[in-house]
This record gives C-alpha cells, sequence and structure tokens, in this order.
C-alpha cells in the first residue's frame, strides 16, 4: 500500500492522503520534474479502472478555468493512476459543514462559475453525470473548479439511437434530476439539475437571492431548466445586484410563457430599440458565416441535434432538434438564426438588455415561435425558436441558448468568416436589387422602383408602391421543386414554378431554379430566385404581373 515519501513511477513524491474509500485513494504529490504539486488518484482494485479512464479521457478535452486538468494517465507497478490539477481548497461538502453561512454567501459566485464549466463542458458533448457538493473545489479566494469526471458521458460517442446511462455514484440519489430515476438517458439539463440541487443542499433551502433561479434549475420537467450557459449568465446577473438592494427588484426578472427566460431582460414601457455600437462586428456582409454562430452541443439536452447549413438563404443557418434515433424521426424543435440589415420595431413589448457593445433584443413569445435579436453594429443576428411537435421543448429556451453562446462570440471579435467562399456560379454572387430595371418594375402601378430597400448582402430586395403593395426579389436554397411547388413554368430556359397565397392571402409567387449542387448531406439541393408580388389585384392579374417580372429576372440571369 502506498505511504508518505513514495515515489511514484519515479517522478511523483506522495505528501498527503485525501480520501480511502471505496474508489480509492487520491494523493497530493511533488512532480518533481516540473516542481508542482499535483493530485495522484488511483482505483481500489481493477473494478475502478474503466471511471479512472472514463474521466482521463472525457476531461482532457475540455479547456476551462473552473475545470479541474487532467494532465495524464499512466501504469505503474500494475497499478493505473491519474494526474491532475491541485487546487488547494475545501470541497464545497466540507465548506458548508465548517462554515454554512460563508457557503451560502458564496453560493451565486459558485453557481456562475461551475454552470460556465458545465456550459463548455456540454458544449463540447460531455455531460458530467456527477455534479455534487463533493466535486466542486472553493479556494480561500472563492474560486470555485469542477473535478472527478469519472462517471461522465461523450454524447458524441453515442451512436444514434443509443441513449446512454452510466448510472447514478452511490450516494449521490438526492443530487439525480427526477427523470434519471425514470430510466430517461443523461442529458445536459441533468447537470443542471444536480447543480442546483447542489447549492440548494448547501443554502439548506432558506429564501435568498438564489432561491428562484434554483427553483428553475432543479424544475421536474428538463424542458423547463434552462442551459447551463443561461443559468451562468443568471448566477451572473444575481452576483451583480447590491447585497443591500431591495429584493423586489428581482421581480423585474421577464417571465416568457411560465418559464424564466435565459438573459435578465429589464422590461421598459415605450423603450426604443437602440441604435447599432459603432463598432463594426459584421465586416464584408457577403462572408459573414451564420453558421460559425451555431453549435448544436448547447441543445444537446433536447436530443439529435443536426446542423442545416442549406436550408433557406445565404445569410441563413438552421438547428434542427430531434428525438434521439434514426432519420425517419420528425422535427420537435428548430432554431434558426438569420444576419439581417433591420433592427427589430420600437415598441413596449420588447425588452432591451445591453451586453458591451451588443444590445439583445426580447421580443413578446408566442406558443410555437420566440424571437431574439443581437443588435450589432451594421446589422442584427435574429434568433428565432421553434416548437414543431406538441411535446416540443420551449421555444424561448431553444432561442435564448442559442443567444448566449452567439453573444460571447461577438464579443470577442467580430462575425467569424465563411470557411470557403461560394462556387462561382452561385446566386450569392448576384445583386438581388439588379434584377429588375425600373421599365420592368413599371408594370406595378404606383412603384418605387428608384429606391429599393436591399437585405443582407444584396440577397434580398423589396420595392414598395405608394399605391398598392410590394415587390420582392430573395434567393433561396432548397430541395429540388416539383410540381406541388406550384404550377411548372419555363422562364428564360429556367424552371419555375408558380403559386398563389404562399407566405399571405394577397400574394403571387413564382420560384426560378438557378443552379443545382449537392448540400452537406449529401442530398440533391438547388438555388432558388422568389420573385413574388403583393397586391390587392384580382389574383389572376398579381399572377400576370409576377410572372412578368420573375421572367425578366430569368432572362437577367441567363444573359
Amino acid at each position: 500500500m502506498a505511504r508518505v515519501g513514495d515515489t511514484i513511477a519515479g517522478r511523483y513524491t506522495l505528501r498527503e492522503l485525501f480520501t480511502l474509500g471505496g474508489e480509492g485513494m487520491a494523493w497530493r504529490a511533488r512532480d518533481e520534474q516540473l516542481g508542482r504539486d499535483v493530485v495522484l488518484k488511483c482505483p481500489n482494485g481493477s473494478d475502478g479502472v474503466p471511471r479512472l479512464r472514463t474521466a482521463a479521457r472525457n476531461a482532457a478535452c475540455l479547456r476551462h478555468s473552473n475545470i479541474v486538468a487532467v494532465h495524464d494517465m499512466f501504469v505503474d507497478g500494475g497499478v493505473s493512476w491519474l494526474v491532475t490539477e491541485y487546487v488547494p481548497g475545501q470541497s464545497l461538502a466540507e465548506l458548508a459543514r465548517a462554515a454554512p453561512e460563508l457557503a451560502r454567501s458564496r453560493a451565486a459566485a459558485v453557481g456562475e462559475q461551475i454552470a460556465g464549466a458545465l456550459a463548455h463542458s456540454h458544449e463540447s458533448g460531455i455531460v458530467h453525470c456527477d455534479v455534487s457538493p463533493e466535486n466542486i473545489i472553493v479556494t480561500e479566494g472563492g474560486e470555485a473548479r469542477l473535478t472527478d469526471f469519472g462517471s461522465s458521458v461523450d454524447l458524441r460517442s453515442a451512436r444514434t439511437g443509443e441513449t446512454p446511462d452510466p448510472g447514478v455514484p452511490p450516494g449521490k440519489w438526492h443530487y439525480c434530476a427526477p427523470e434519471l430515476a425514470r430510466g430517461a438517458p443523461v442529458s445536459p439539463k441533468s447537470d443542471v439539475f444536480a447543480l442546483g440541487a447542489s447549492l440548494l443542499a448547501v443554502t439548506g433551502g432558506r429564501p435568498g437571492r438564489p432561491e428562484a433561479l434554483l427553483a428553475h434549475l432543479t424544475a421536474r420537467d428538463p424542458n423547463h431548466r434552462p442551459s447551463a450557459a443561461v443559468a451562468a449568465a443568471r448566477f451572473a446577473e444575481l452576483e451583480r445586484i447590491p447585497r443591500d438592494r431591495n429584493p423586489a427588484v428581482l421581480r423585474r426578472v421577464v417571465l416568457v410563457g411560465a418559464e424564466l427566460i435565459a438573459l435578465v431582460l429589464l422590461v421598459v414601457a415605450a423603450v426604443a430599440v437602440p441604435p447599432p455600437s459603432p463598432a463594426d462586428l459584421v465586416g464584408d456582409p457577403r462572408t459573414a458565416d451564420p453558421c460559425a454562430l451555431l453549435d448544436p452541443a448547447v441543445l444537446a439536452g433536447y436530443g439529435r441535434i443536426d446542423l442545416v447549413t442549406d436550408g433557406g438563404s445565404f445569410d441563413t443557418c438552421d438547428l434542427r432538434v430531434r428525438l434521439w434515433g434514426g432519420d425517419e424521426h420528425p422535427d420537435v424543435g428548430r432554431v434558426r438564426l438569420r444576419l439581417s440589415v433591420d433592427a427589430p420595431e420600437p415598441s413596449s413589448q420588447v425588452a432591451v438588455v445591453h451586453v458591451g457593445n451588443i444590445s439583445v433584443v426580447s421580443e413578446p413569445a408566442g406558443s410555437a415561435r420566440c424571437v431574439r435579436s443581437l443588435v450589432i453594429g451594421g446589422g442584427t443576428v435574429e434568433v428565432t425558436g421553434e416548437r414543431k411537435a406538441a411535446a416540443g421543448p420551449d421555444p424561448c429556451t431553444l432561442a435564448d441558448t442559442v443567444v448566449v453562446r452567439a453573444r460571447e462570440l461577438l464579443r470577442q471579435g467580430p462575425l467569424p468568416r465563411r470557411p470557403q467562399p461560394f462556387p462561382a456560379d452561385s446566386l450569392a454572387h448576384h445583386d438581388a436589387c439588379a434584377q429588375l430595371d425600373p421599365v420592368t418594375l413599371g408594370r406595378v402601378a404606383g412603384i418605387d422602383a428608384l429606391h429599393p430597400v436591399p437585405g443582407w448582402a444584396g440577397w434580398s430586395c423589396r420595392w414598395s408602391s405608394t399605391i398598392d403593395g410590394h415587390v420582392t426579389v430573395r434567393y433561396d436554397r432548397d430541395a429540388p421543386k416539383t410540381a406541388a411547388s406550384g404550377q411548372p413554368l419555363m422562364l428564360a430556359g429556367l424552371a419555375g414554378f408558380r403559386r398563389e397565397g404562399v407566405k399571405a392571402r394577397d400574394d403571387c409567387t413564382v420560384q426560378i431554379e438557378y443552379r443545382h449542387f449537392r448540400g452537406p448531406s449529401d442530398l440533391d439541393r438547388v438555388e432558388v430566385v422568389v420573385v413574388s408580388f403583393t397586391g390587392s389585384q384580382p389574383p389572376q392579374q398579381r399572377c400576370t404581373v409576377v410572372t412578368e417580372l420573375a421572367t425578366a429576372v430569368a432572362a437577367n440571369l441567363t444573359r
């Protein structure tokens, strides 16, 4: 049996034994080669080796200031050892036993740090599965670290249809999410529950500033819990509220459809949407990559998340939310991120919060749709959460989770650039406003042909009539069209499909197939020009006019 003073692997000198129990030993040791203290862990028998390997593999891929780092794993004399960073301090459990009031006073700060660590872990596809006061280390300076990834699960390695469940570590049932007790698979929301339960344990459930948030984290339905990233933002906001402030201030936190929304948004009557920051976070709009602001891992707790890079215009990217399993599973939710030149309309119903040089605007939630906007210098990042099935996740929770990550990326710099340029023959190189000239637009009574309103990167354009209606030309990407898409037409050698009432009862639309291509999912896709005319004219007259406009667009593109 190892003793103080022993040298392991000719390098690590054992200094202090921390624990000796059913799971093995943990030592503070001196790394003689690098001149630093580390922690050495070894299992009690061969049964503990898989747990040690899991901790090494999953924690080693994480880099976060509030996660205890893994340095190495090796075998010496037939014994497996794990080497981790040494963090001087006490576990949150020890701190609560020795100084309950101190533990309670630090609850929000610990919550912010550990929620941030979990958000990073979840973004990397790792669910900790054993968040507890024993696995949170707090230094004298108040820094909190998450340790012991021995029970963790890597969702990225789970096969399609697999529902990984590592079981619950002994003695940790009171931190276990209720869905796990029912046999449901682990998810990031299980970790969120465990964090809330851990903080409730050390605060004694006493009323206080974190109480409402901890109740949110420990909601019985995982769909009603915030993500770890959202929880971190909420804890941070609690930390910024002065301790002598009236608790009524907390009631300014907005409730959206019985859900506490992810960001703390101050509701102000008749608030005007602030002007964009002078800092240019856009750069060249044609090279800005909306998909770089989306990470499927942040929504992993809701099921199988697919990144769809070609499901809309070039300014759009989607996250599809489906149940675990094969491709036949229908969508239960979706998040669409769109880059736009338009700021949200000012309204007494919107809520605005300023984060650095970014303004986050929240519109009133609907039952199945929720819109959030990040107003940045030079444009807007619009995030729309949608519920696609009755049992689907809350759309505002989806949108807010995505907004938190996108906001943090934008705080670090401008919109990321696309990894590759558009193909030379792509519609992305064409200006939508240049597709119709004033003479052709003259077919629409009262049209203002000289003052078009371009969209992001010129990929859409709108002309309004001073008498009635408007004309739009926009680019889209979709599956190849069929007869179900509308009445087939041939326009200047390009296939077109005409249909009434696509967006509204008083419109007529022609979709022109411009370029066929193979999408990232190896499916046939097509770039489409959508030409619409909306007005109060009889349907036949509207469709005659839009067909003439679409013919001119097709001729211009094939010229």
